[in-house]
């Protein structure tokens, strides 16, 4: 079994990043400064340059900036090395940044000490060395975390399907960096074996006294008495592992919740699952950026592709029929397949003319999987259409099919917690499965992989159909 991480690794890692963060921000305003009086790109108005005013602003900004990283969270092993949370929060912390700098600035001498152009300057610059810093020390991680480092040793606690699942999904020492050490159930007694793999370790009331960095809840696999025990020790600080909790099928079915009054009765009102105001106009315009260079870079490929097809007089076009946005019926264009397993790069530029259909906003670049209109499975279906399907999407950034709960939570989880960022992720983490080395794997139940097009089964797209 992997050892699990020391809080000392943890530390070093710490203090290692607050340095990188301080050198990150001061390489910024050195740049912020060439900028303004090197190359004059943000010459909004003559000042004459007064370096022992800068020097005194930077000095006093390195630890605010510190500070302000620390109070956003970017210290805590939560937002650390997963997810695009730590870019976001970067963002927050930058804009903080600058205007603290900007305050800073007339408090050491009663008057502006540095000039509006460099405080522009350093605003994104700040942003975009403190990121790089990060990517950097994210790499570094990762290639350590291959050699057994900041790894976290987790145990579930409900064994049942659900739970056995979650185990199979996260426990990737190399990967993920965690290790699954076992179970805690109240139906199994110790000693059971969950998975052929991993032990029942005993009841939940024994999590405190386990060698463990978190522990993950499945509440509907536990008795209420437990659930209320851990509920109760949670809210009272006991010592431990930290406690997640596993979504409900019910809590990924709704974007939030939040504590109303009805006649000074509380009550909670749920949110529907949907994308809207400013993150669907941001993610609108990051899809047909993206959109577009796809086209461009693939527009030769697809002209030989075509030319191919038309010389050879093999069959050009099929079109699937999908479920939209609210239940509508989306017509989707592809290059006929010609084989059943073809490489990454092909199967792209196969699927490549369904980009016309994010173009005229029938569907999304990224959301839920695509479903056909004869497909009447899944329940999950009908509270994805409230956004639009997607090409690709959570379900498809580790390259092999998911079983449909997994895949089904990762989608509705994805519409719950959107951001921009999350979409910046999926499109890096796909590039990376469309450039890694293709590898056979095991098949999964029929019933886990079935795809059903309107077309004949000869002409059918792999399962992997605009993924």
């Amino acid at each position: 079994m992997t050892r699990p991480s020391s809080r000392g690794e943890w530390r070093a890692f710490v203090l290692t990043l607050v340095l990188v963060d301080a050198v990150a921000v001061l390489a910024a305003y050195v740049l912020a400064y060439v900028v303004r009086y090197e190359l004059e790109w943000l010459a909004l108005q003559e000042v004459a340059v007064n370096r022992r005013g800068y020097v005194v602003v930077v000095a006093l900004a390195l630890p605010v900036w510190i500070a302000i990283l620390s109070a956003c969270d970017l210290y805590r092993r939560d937002t650390l090395l997963g997810g695009p949370q730590e870019y976001a929060r970067l963002v927050t912390a930058g804009t903080f940044g600058f205007a603290a700098v900007a305050l800073l600035s007339f408090l050491s001498a009663g008057a502006p000490a540095v000039s509006r152009g460099w405080l522009v300057a350093s605003w994104p610059l700040a942003i975009a060395t403190t990121g790089a810093g990060r990517f950097a020390m994210r790499r570094l991680a990762y290639t350590l975390r291959r050699r057994g480092f900041f790894v976290s040793r987790t145990v579930i606690i409900g064994a049942n399907a659900q739970g056995l699942a979650i185990a199979q999904q996260i426990d990737d020492p190399r990967g993920y960096g965690v290790s699954v050490a076992g179970f805690l159930d109240d139906y199994l007694p110790a000693g059971a074996i969950i998975g052929d793999r991993w032990p029942v370790l005993g009841a939940p009331d024994i999590l405190a006294t386990l060698p463990a960095d978190e522990a993950i809840v499945v509440q509907h696999a536990l008795t209420w008495e437990s659930l209320h025990d851990l509920m109760r020790a949670l809210a009272a600080g006991a010592p431990g592992p930290a406690v997640r909790l596993a979504p409900t099928f019910i809590d990924l079915l709704t974007a939030g919740m939040s504590v109303t009054h009805r006649a000074h009765v509380p009550v909670i009102s749920l949110d529907r699952s949907r994308i809207a105001g400013l993150d669907r106009m941001l993610k609108t315009g990051f899809e047909l950026s993206v959109t577009v260079l796809l086209l461009f870079a693939l527009a030769p490929l697809m002209a030989a592709e075509a030319l191919g097809r038309s010389i050879r007089r093999q069959r050009m076009l099929v079109r699937g029929r999908y479920r939209g946005l609210r239940g509508r019926v989306v017509t989707l264009p592809c290059f006929c397949p010609l084989a059943p397993e073809t490489a990454r790069l092909r199967q792209l530029v196969e699927k490549s003319p369904a980009l016309i259909g994010v173009l005229r906003g029938k569907v999304a670049l990224i959301g839920p999987r695509l479903v056909a209109m004869d497909d009447q499975s899944g329940a999950g279906h009908v509270v994805l259409r409230s956004i639009k399907p997607g090409l690709t999407g959570p379900a498809s950034i580790f390259g092999v099919p998911l079983p449909e709960e997994t895949a089904l939570a990762l989608e509705l989880n994805y519409i719950r917690n959107y951001s921009i960022w999350r979409d910046i992720q999926i499109v890096f983490q796909r590039i990376l499965v469309l450039l890694r080395p293709q590898k056979a794997h095991p098949p999964l139940p029929a019933a886990e992989t079935e795809f059903t097009a309107p077309w004949p089964a000869s002409e059918a797209p792999a399962p992997e159909a605009y993924r």
